[in-house]
């Protein structure tokens, strides 16, 4: 079928033509939540890190530009990040991509997910907040769960990923509201939940 060939074709140069846009990088080797000067970094800190386009904290931040690639070298195999509180808004382009951990493969299906973002305490707030100027984003690769609480504010609160006046972003190869094995149910209240946003692809 050649549309189908053309398809894939033209999603794996994509997928590759988003690396290769990826102008600065900073890489989580911790799966701590803190924000403390102690060498390592964790994904709170890395969002800063991110957001700063500058170093953060133990997060070395490198190359210039964006979008900025955050990636993941936590040892190897799957990897738990328990998050306590609201993690940072994001407000610049970012490529967070889970794929990039040691024994992550989104080549088959189902894919093989090697990073675990969980809300152990059921709190107020979101996985990720893709803010305005986080316009051209991209989440991959991660295993979002827990994020179920359903008090707060409506539109902010809740979600696997929530999407606030930014535009173009990708969602593509996650399991949200479920274990790493894709089929076991731990819910978010929302998985992606898109507010004054428009031509997000999520899938």
């Amino acid at each position: 079928n050649s549309r189908l060939v053309t398809t894939t074709l033209l999603a794996a140069l994509a997928l590759a033509a988003g690396a290769a846009q990826a102008a600065s990088n900073v890489t989580v080797d911790d799966t701590g939540d803190g924000t403390i000067n102690d060498g390592l970094c964790t994904l709170r800190e890395a969002i800063v890190a991110a957001n700063n386009q500058a170093n953060f904290d133990g997060c070395l931040f490198s190359g210039s530009g964006s979008p900025t690639t955050i990636s993941f070298a936590i040892g190897a195999g799957l990897q738990t990040i328990n998050v306590g509180s609201q993690l940072p808004a994001i407000a610049v382009p970012v490529v967070i991509d889970g794929l990039t951990q040691p024994g992550a493969s989104c080549t088959a299906w189902p894919p093989t997910l090697a990073i675990q973002i969980s809300s152990p305490t059921n709190g107020q707030y979101n996985g990720f907040t893709l803010n305005p100027g986080s316009d051209g984003s991209t989440i991959r690769g991660l295993v979002i769960n827990g994020f179920n609480n359903n008090q707060g504010y409506a539109f902010n609160f809740n979600a696997a990923i929530n999407i606030y006046q930014s535009a173009g972003n990708h969602v593509e190869c996650n399991f949200l509201g479920t274990l790493p094995d894709g089929t076991t149910a731990a819910a978010n209240l929302r998985g992606v939940d898109i507010n004054s946003s428009s031509n997000n692809v999520i899938g």
